[in-house]
């Protein structure tokens, strides 16, 4: 899945909105797929930041972004413990 063709770009707000829904909505518990898909994509939305080489992002987001990206990983591994494997 393509985040963006920007490298640098930071789509964990555009990603935010869906996870506040899944956790608001528990939907870990009655629809584990689609909250794995999310989760996931929280993930892979944090991980670009971490590991992006723009010398616009400081060491304090990539911080943020690197704890997020682990939170996203905790959570994914609750309703799909192999795609959770594969993220780390």
């Amino acid at each position: 899945m393509i985040l963006s063709d920007r490298p640098d770009a930071d789509l964990r707000p555009l990603v935010q909105p869906l996870i506040d829904d899944c956790e608001k909505q528990k939907l870990d518990q009655w629809e584990p797929e689609l909250a794995a898909s999310a989760w996931s994509l929280k993930a892979k939305a944090a991980r670009q930041v971490v590991m992006s080489k723009s010398p616009d992002i400081t060491v304090a987001h990539r911080e943020a972004a690197h704890t997020e990206m682990q939170e996203a990983i905790k959570h994914l591994s609750i309703v799909d413990f192999a795609s959770a494997a594969n993220q780390s």
